[in-house]
C-alpha cells in the first residue's frame, strides 16, 4: 500500500495543515512547521490503514499465489467455494480436491514467497487438515 507523498496533514496541537514526507510520518520523525510539535495522529493512523489494508489483502494474495503455484485453474473454483475459503485448511482441502500438482502441499506452502515472513512459526504438519 502506497501513500500519495507527500501527504496532506493537519496538525493536532495547532490545526496547521502542511504536506509532510510519506517516510517521516511512518516513522514518527514529523514536526509541525508551524508549532514545531510532533505529528503523531496521522502517522499513527496511516499505520492503522496500512494494518487494515495487509489483514484485507493478504488471504487474496495468497490464494492468487498459490493459485499460480499448485497451477489452479480458478475458474475450477466455484465464487462460493473462493468466499468460503477463510484459512489455509480451506485452500488445502479445495486444492486437494481438484487434484492438480499438490505433492507435499503443506511444506510447498511454507515455502511460498507471501509465508515467509512467518515461515519460522510454521510446521507443514500443523497446515494439514484434521
Amino acid at each position: 500500500m502506497k501513500f500519495m507523498n507527500p501527504y496532506p496533514t493537519t496538525c493536532e496541537h495547532c490545526n496547521h495543515k502542511s504536506n509532510y514526507p510519506v517516510n517521516a510520518l511512518l516513522e514518527f520523525t514529523s514536526v509541525c512547521v508551524k508549532c514545531n510539535t510532533a505529528i503523531r495522529k496521522t502517522a499513527l493512523a496511516m499505520h492503522q490503514t496500512k494494518r487494515e489494508h495487509s489483514i484485507t489483502m493478504w488471504p487474496i494474495l495468497f490464494i492468487f499465489d498459490a493459485l499460480d503455484v499448485f497451477d489452479i485453474d480458478i475458474d475450477h473454483i466455484s465464487d462460493e467455494e473462493y468466499d468460503n475459503m477463510e484459512t489455509m485448511d480451506d485452500f488445502i482441502i479445495l486444492a486437494k480436491r481438484i487434484g492438480n500438482n499438490t505433492n507435499d502441499i503443506e511444506a510447498r506452502i511454507i515455502d511460498m514467497d507471501i509465508i515467509k515472513p512467518i515461515k519460522d512459526s510454521l510446521e507443514p504438519a500443523s497446515l494439514a487438515p484434521t
